[in-house]
């Protein structure tokens, strides 16, 4: 049993983050969290945090961020739960989900 939690001996447990832990003793992991989601309304009008928070809880835990009047980003638990949402979402009447492609 305590042998499983070895391999996260001075580790830093991370929440909501982009990493699970970071490492105070080697190399920190790799990012394995899914990508954020972009959710926009498909008649371009002010989207609600409240409805979209609604809507998306159906597919799990999310946390919604505000970017804009008009569009928010999503993160999923999982990298399971995001393409699932994706999916579904994809015909979606109201919104528009796509993957976030950050600027560079």
């Amino acid at each position: 049993y305590l042998r499983e939690f070895s391999k996260f001996e001075n580790s830093l447990n991370l929440i909501r983050s982009a990493l699970s832990h970071i490492s105070l003793s080697k190399e920190d992991p790799e990012n394995k969290r899914p990508q954020w989601l972009l959710v926009s309304e498909r008649n371009k009008s002010k989207i609600d945090e409240a409805h979209v928070k609604c809507v998306l809880s159906a597919f799990g835990d999310v946390s919604v961020k505000m970017i804009g009047p008009h569009s928010c980003l999503v993160a999923m638990p999982s990298i399971g739960m995001a393409a699932g949402l994706l999916v579904e979402m994809h015909n979606h009447s109201k919104y528009k989900v796509i993957r976030y492609e950050p600027s560079k």
